[in-house]
């Protein structure tokens, strides 16, 4: 049964495991022993001092998909760094714990094939971008090696730690920073496989949801009264502030945001700076299509959710309700009618978006 569990021992402590885990291991021939258990240990997150039966489970379900991902046979083989001299690794953490900062990755078997991560310049919406790398597999992870690096350096180091500490965990930080990074990279595989089973199902689109794209699309904008301005040189919106909508039309998706200073800065930065989801899965070359709406900043919260709220879940790649809500569109309880702007709000906001393009014409 699903809900059977078995208990393995470690250290003298007991820890309860799902049984169809322990036959996945099983199946891999291997057996939970201590040294199978002291290597995954060594990988747990750097502010958990003593871990329970969740945590286990959840290490263990990582490095089943590390086994999976590092297979030379079955996955996609160990990991490449093109340092000064080629480098191979059996994992991403032990990759990422020898410092290759800066450098690119790729995994053995694309890297036999001869698919590498090759830098290519192109331009569209009137602006240069530059992508490195070949297919999305080794855009992810790329990216997600870029993220650990940033996310122990710095600032972002200093404030996960101070946290921790706060909470009365007493650790070097030295320590704290190589135990963050080796638990990251233990955890990519599963992130990995994750990330493209939900690229690839969003990639699958029906002529109806075609259609519902299309449909939605064109009723937003004749919402607006044809407001939204059709971006043909991103350059000339790095001073407005506004709403934008992002339009990946091989996916009958869209996404909205909005900026307060910058568009074309905000815009870009998705892909430069990636931080969600959303940012890791696309790349500015799948963008096919840019609307821009001049709005007050004062106002762009109100508007933002208005514009999500107008567009059916199933053509949306935001996850949150927009501005300051806190809501999530996959609730229960979301209700796109809470966030509709009233008549009067509506108008107000089409007339000013007139006003600032006629200015700045």
């Amino acid at each position: 049964m699903e809900n059977d569990y078995s208990s393995i021992q470690y250290r003298n402590q007991a820890y309860l495991i799902p049984t169809w885990l322990l036959k996945k291991y099983a199946d891999h021939g291997i057996e939970l022993d201590e040294s199978i258990l002291s290597k995954i240990m060594c990988n747990k997150p750097a502010h958990v001092e003593q871990i329970d039966d969740t945590t286990l489970v959840v290490m263990l379900i990582e490095e089943l998909n590390n086994l999976r991902l590092y297979d030379d046979e079955h996955g996609l083989g160990k990991i490449i760094v093109y340092s000064p001299q080629i480098r191979v690794y059996n994992s991403l953490s032990d990759a990422v714990i020898d410092d290759n900062k800066g450098y690119m990755f790729n995994f053995l078997k694309y890297h036999e094939n001869g698919t590498f991560p090759t830098k290519n310049i192109g331009k569209r919406f009137g602006i240069e971008f530059s992508t490195q790398y070949s297919n999305k597999g080794i855009r992810l992870l790329n990216l997600y090696v870029k993220s650990i690096y940033r996310d122990a350096n710095g600032k972002a180091l200093q404030d996960c730690y101070d946290s921790y500490r706060n909470q009365g965990i007493e650790q070097p930080i030295d320590s704290f920073r190589t135990q963050l990074i080796k638990n990251s990279a233990f955890g990519f595989a599963l992130y990995y496989d994750r990330m493209l089973r939900k690229h690839n199902t969003m990639y699958c689109t029906s002529k109806n949801q075609a259609d519902l794209y299309q449909a939605n699309m064109q009723c937003l904008i004749e919402k607006y009264r044809d407001s939204f301005e059709d971006v043909s040189e991103l350059n000339k919106y790095s001073q407005v502030s506004g709403i934008y909508i992002l339009c990946f039309g091989r996916y009958s998706k869209c996404y909205i945001g909005q900026s307060s200073r910058s568009i074309k800065h905000r815009i870009v930065d998705h892909f430069v700076k990636p931080q969600t989801e959303f940012d890791f899965l696309f790349d500015f070359s799948d963008i096919t299509r840019i609307f821009v709406l001049r709005v007050d900043p004062d106002e762009l919260d109100d508007v933002e959710q208005d514009c999500i709220a107008s567009i059916d879940k199933e053509c949306l790649l935001n996850v949150m309700a927009g501005g300051d809500s806190l809501e999530m569109i996959s609730d229960v309880t979301y209700n796109p009618e809470n966030y509709f702007l009233s008549r009067a709000a509506l108008k107000k906001v089409i007339k000013n978006a007139e006003t600032m393009k006629k200015d700045y014409s």
